[in-house]
């Protein structure tokens, strides 16, 4: 009986001992370590449970600022220059300039913009050759107010003309061009000369 009770006590004592039975040799009694099987260990009560990581929310951006339309403003209403008095501002707090009579021949170019000229013994522009003349927003005045002559080309954009004897004179081959154009006193068109007037 004491053998018996010596074997169990080693069987508890020696965790893998191997013990074989008094009574029957052919029985081994074997023993195995808890440490051997951690799966069967039980939890601790005092450890908290792992918890799974949180995922952040979403975070969705504002949509963008909605821009308003652009609303055009319609420019203030701009008067008609011939409207004005020869001595007088034009539009927009701008004087005619005061310059020379204009004389152009041969291949030469001209332009000229808010001038004001003043020629009493001759004509204010004198276009001979094959000039070219641009003039706009212009106060002319002289014998002639323009004279134009050869295949000299005139453009007259919102200018007023006044002349004494002629307002305009064109003769040969010249070609004057007028838009919006005022003409005080009277015309006259010689040999192949053209004359188109735009009101």
């Amino acid at each position: 009986m004491w053998r018996a009770s010596l074997a169990l006590l080693a069987l508890v004592a020696i965790p893998g001992a191997r013990c074989r039975s008094s009574q029957d040799p052919r029985v081994v009694f074997t023993t195995r370590a808890l440490d051997a099987a951690p799966d069967r260990v039980p939890p601790r009560a005092d450890v908290p449970p792992e918890r799974p990581a949180e995922r952040p929310p979403d975070v969705t951006p504002p949509p963008p600022a909605v821009r308003p339309p652009d609303v055009a403003v319609p420019p203030p209403p701009r008067m008609d220059p011939l409207q004005a008095e020869p001595d007088q501002p034009r539009p927009g707090g701008l004087a005619d300039v005061p310059a020379q009579p204009v004389s152009c021949s041969g291949d030469r170019v001209i332009y000229l913009d808010r001038v004001s000229i003043d020629n009493p013994t001759g004509p204010a522009v004198r276009a001979s050759g094959s000039c070219a003349v641009r003039l706009s927003n212009c106060t002319l005045r002289g014998s002639v107010g323009v004279l134009a002559s050869g295949r000299a080309t005139v453009h007259l954009s919102r200018c007023r003309v006044t002349g004494t004897a002629f307002a305009l004179d064109a003769s040969g081959d010249a070609s004057v061009h007028l838009t919006r154009c005022a003409l005080l006193g009277p015309q006259r068109q010689r040999d192949r000369a053209t004359l188109d007037s735009t009101p």
